[in-house]
């Protein structure tokens, strides 16, 4: 992406809500913490002696300009949403809603709600230019075409309840532009599925997050396991779901928010969709069988 595209961010309203003037978001700004954001992201050899004059919003629309301008904006944008930046909002989030339990993966969870918040109120004013703002699954920002709206294919009267809670949480965060927690959470469905099953089966587990051993423990319960004697079309089929369910369990470990690895890359919106899609289609599948091993058991 350009990023001449980034320029649909100098407006008022966005910058009123970058340096925490408006719907108290993400934290206030002062003047010198914008002037430290300039010697950051926007100066460069042609606008070194640049006088950073007027008030807080006038000041920051020169850094972004000259973000811009040096291509920085997303590396901007990553520094004003990062957990340093966004400590004390991430710290009240904590005490609000986690009765001040600091666990990292409540820190991670602060953070991605303050992300999502900042996302879709920023989107409500680009949408007049048929454009919105994402952050990919590395945490990098886009902006895309407003006509990529997520395209999810989910029948909740066949899903498990928690199934579906997680399902809705994934699509909210696909629309929103948090791609970065779309791979975490489309594994998450996939991993409650299975282990639903397993409870419900009252098949012993060991509770460590292997989401292959519980594939396999799924798989064999509900006699998808192969063998010589299977048919070479199920065969095939069968494979085709292991190889899904094993890719997508690899994303997550190298290309999601849970991870920090050097081996991530970028997954676009369309390929976060294809995942999520691919995961809920897999766990419906995976329920339908369930109901068909209940009505045959019990």
């Amino acid at each position: 992406m350009k990023d001449q595209d980034f320029r649909l961010l100098i407006t008022k309203k966005i910058i009123e809500i970058l340096i925490g003037d408006s719907l108290d978001i993400v934290p206030h700004l002062s003047k010198d913490d914008i002037i430290s954001l300039f010697e950051m992201f926007g100066k460069n050899r042609g606008n070194g002696n640049v006088r950073l004059e007027g008030n807080r919003i006038e000041t920051m629309k020169t850094v972004m300009v000259s973000a811009q301008t040096n291509n920085r904006t997303s590396s901007l944008l990553s520094y004003l949403f990062s957990d340093s930046s966004l400590m004390n909002k991430i710290n009240q989030e904590i005490v609000k809603k986690y009765d001040g339990d600091s666990s990292d993966q409540n820190r991670k969870t602060a953070r991605q709600q303050i992300v999502s918040r900042a996302l879709q109120s920023i989107n409500a004013i680009l949408k007049y230019s048929g454009k919105k703002l994402i952050q990919n699954s590395i945490g990098q920002f886009e902006i895309i075409g407003i006509s990529s709206e997520p395209q999810v294919f989910m029948n909740t009267d066949v899903t498990f309840d928690e199934v579906n809670e997680l399902s809705k949480k994934a699509i909210d965060a696909l629309k929103s532009g948090d791609l970065d927690s779309v791979i975490t959470k489309s594994r998450t469905v996939l991993e409650t599925t299975f282990t639903t099953i397993l409870n419900r089966h009252h098949i012993k587990y060991k509770d460590d997050g292997n989401l292959s051993a519980y594939k396999g423990d799924t798989f064999k319960e509900l006699g998808l396991k192969i063998n010589q004697s299977t048919n070479p079309r199920f065969r095939e089929m069968i494979s085709g779901m292991n190889k899904i369910v094993d890719a997508i369990g690899r994303m997550r470990n190298k290309d999601s928010d849970a991870h920090a690895s050097n081996e991530k890359v970028a997954l676009s919106f369309e390929e976060c969709e294809l995942v999520l899609n691919t995961a809920l289609s897999l766990s419906i599948y995976i329920k339908r069988l369930d109901d068909k091993y209940d009505d045959f058991v019990f």
